[in-house]
């Protein structure tokens, strides 16, 4: 399972987790979230290096336990209000809810990055935990492979400490919206034209790509700040650093 968040070797991996290390030594005194705006701002300085990856986004090389929290509840949220829940529509409603959040918002959901894939958007690091395991997420589900397709099962109780009460509206809002959708009606919703996911798909050639069968996925990513005006694309790009600086940090003081 690749959890590299660096488009270059092992060495500037390294230097990345040793230069994050160093700040972390000079400036723990600082209030915390000055601390990780100036660790995002250093890593922003790497990514306009082309040294990781682009439209803004950290690819996270492993999940703080925050975030895997936040993940693994809101997967056994949603398994909880839907029936049938497959991996492909339990990926179609974490998109949905991450998205309704930057756009309506401007502040990432879980901010786990998503991918423009011929059955996308898929959150990778999920879809591959589901497809192996689940590893990183079997404290809170279970994965059952029935008529030719694998089914997601809650088998722990929800446990709202990590959301806010907006966030608890907003997946109510996306379950009752799409949760009695089939998977295959959930693509077609996340691929309607005009979507960021088409217009992704079309700005790359994907989308005739996927439409011939030449492939079915790719490493590109999805950029809510896309559909945002100037000053709430800002925002959200600043929190979105923030929030997976912070998991960034936290995983690596767990290693």
């Amino acid at each position: 399972m690749n959890y590299g968040y660096l488009k270059t070797d092992f060495f500037i991996n390294y230097l990345v987790c040793f230069y994050l290390k160093l700040f972390y030594c000079l400036f723990d005194y600082m209030c915390p979230r000055t601390f990780v705006q100036l660790i995002a701002c250093s890593l922003g300085r790497f990514q306009a290096k082309g040294y990781l990856c682009s439209q803004n986004t950290l690819i996270m090389c492993k999940f703080s336990e925050s975030t895997k929290q936040k993940l693994g509840n809101a997967i056994i949220y949603i398994a909880r209000h839907t029936s049938g829940l497959s991996k492909t529509k339990l990926l179609k409603l974490l998109y949905l809810m991450e998205e309704r959040m930057a756009l309506k918002y401007h502040v990432p959901f879980i901010g786990i990055p998503f991918e423009v894939w011929q059955a996308g958007p898929v959150a990778k690091d999920v879809f591959v935990d589901l497809s192996d395991g689940p590893y990183l997420l079997k404290s809170f589900v279970k994965t059952d492979f029935k008529d030719g397709g694998t089914f997601i099962e809650a088998v722990a109780d929800f446990d709202d400490s990590e959301f806010s009460e907006c966030e608890i509206e907003m997946m109510d809002e996306i379950l009752a919206k799409y949760g009695n959708m089939t998977a295959s009606d959930l693509v077609a919703e996340t691929h309607k034209e005009g979507t960021l996911w088409y217009r992704v798909a079309a700005r790359t050639g994907l989308l005739e790509a996927f439409n011939k069968h030449e492939c079915n996925n790719s490493d590109r990513q999805i950029d809510f700040a896309e559909a945002m005006t100037d000053c709430a694309a800002e925002d959200y790009r600043e929190s979105l650093n923030i929030r997976q600086t912070a998991n960034l940090l936290n995983a690596e003081s767990h290693v």
